[in-house]
Formats: C-alpha cells, structure tokens, sequence
C-alpha cells in the first residue's frame, strides 16, 4: 500500500545550489533530462525500470522511446529539477528530483521523490539527494514537500522518518489485469447497464 509522505517547513531559508556534491565513492551531479542526450535518458530510464521493478514488479518496463518522451515533454507549468548520483566507476545508483507546479492554487507544494539502488542504499546517498532536493524546493517559508513510499521498499518509507517526514496521507491502489479477464466480461457489462 503506498503512502503519501509529508515534510512541512523543510525548505525554510534554504538556497539552491548548483554544483555536484561529492563523497569519496559517490557523486551527485544537477541534470536536465528534458534537454539531456540519448545516452544519459537511456541510463537514467535504466534506473527508473530497475526501480519501478522493485515496486511494482509485475508491470513491465518503461521503453527508452517512451520514458524519453515522458521527461522531454514536459507541460510548461511543471518545473523539475533533478540530480543523478554516481559511484567512483561512474554507474548510476541514485536520482533525486522535486517538481515545482507553476499554477494559481498550491504554490507552496512540491512532489518529490528519491531513488537509490538497494546494493548502495545506506551509504548516504539519499541524504545527499535530499539536501539537495530541500535546497532546490525553493526558499519560501511554507513549502511543504511530499514523498511516495511504497509497503514493497520499507527502506523507503524507513528513510523519510529519519530525516523527519510524517505519514499524512496513506493510500490503496487496486490493479486490474485485463489480460486475465473473462473475454465475454465487457458484453455483460454492457448487456447490464
């Protein structure tokens, strides 16, 4: 069951940053995906599918055509930032990002969101990404950030408490496999109505 993690005032006075940060084995470097070449899209699909398949292990991949597409046409009302970490061999492990709405209504949210891979996680990777994605939310004193987490990567959710985000919202997603349906299903649906 995924939940909607909040972080309230987690942003207040903080300025962003533009330079990769650095530990000795991990590095993490601002990136605009929206304009970035093939071969960085297609790493950072790579994660995302490797991510995507420890949540939800039984949709299938994201295509590079289609997550290309996804983070290079953007609605111009949605600003995001993101930032990639990398190992000391230059693998991609990690991505951060926050996206800002550019509307009338809720200026002060911003969905966020980490992803490390499990063979580098508690290595301080996503304390990087975080600080950078506060950072990066902007410097309003009411900018309120929220974060997925799902029931399948406790890590996840085990992460956000450390650094002291408080479950608000917590939901239920049912999935409906129209390959296992009954094929005279939709007539009976329609003779029913």
């Amino acid at each position: 069951m995924p939940n909607l993690t909040i972080l309230a005032d987690g942003c207040r006075g903080m300025m962003a940053r533009v330079m990769a940060i650095s530990t000795k084995t991990y590095t993490i470097e601002p990136v605009d995906l929206s304009t970035a070449d093939d071969d960085l899209v297609r790493e950072a699909a790579a994660l995302h599918n490797a991510m995507a398949s420890e949540r939800v292990p039984e949709d299938p991949p994201f295509s590079f055509e289609a997550f290309a597409s996804r983070v290079r046409n953007r609605p111009s009302m949605v600003v995001i930032r993101d930032w990639l970490a990398r190992s000391a061999e230059g693998e991609l492990v990690g991505r951060g990002f926050v996206v800002r709405f550019e509307a009338d209504t809720n200026q002060h949210v911003r969905e966020a969101a980490i992803d490390v891979l499990p063979a580098h996680r508690r290595k301080g990777i996503a304390k990087l990404l975080f600080r950078e994605i506060v950072a990066g939310a902007g410097d309003a004193d009411d900018i309120v950030l929220g974060f997925y987490t799902s029931d399948r990567v406790p890590s996840a959710a085990a992460f956000l408490k450390r650094v002291g985000a408080k479950t608000k919202l917590t939901m239920h997603t049912n999935q409906l496999d129209l390959s296992t349906l009954d094929e005279d299903l939709p007539m009976m649906l329609r003779v029913a109505q």
